[in-house]
């Protein structure tokens, strides 16, 4: 199988190449990393998920905020897939 385009748990790479190995599946190290070498399972990638899902959900929740002055130089660009 032809590797993916995603990030890696393990070496954090923004765009690594994964290969997802259906003849390991259930057995905690399904995708192998080829940037870092590492060899990893579901268990990661949810736990990744998991420590971003509170930060997502208080973001949906929060209140809009005012534009910055011209002054300010941060950074405003929606999230993908998120409209203004």
């Amino acid at each position: 199988m032809k590797p993916i385009r995603l990030p890696c748990p393990c070496c954090r790479q923004r765009v690594a190449d994964i290969e997802i190995r259906l003849w390991k599946l259930g057995l905690g190290n399904e995708f192998s990393c080829e940037d870092c070498g590492t060899y990893f399972g579901a268990a990661e990638v949810e736990a990744m998920i998991a420590a971003w899902a509170p930060v997502l959900a208080w973001l949906r929740q929060a209140p809009a905020v005012p534009a910055p002055d011209a002054g300010d130089t941060t950074d405003t660009t929606p999230p993908p897939g998120r409209k203004e």
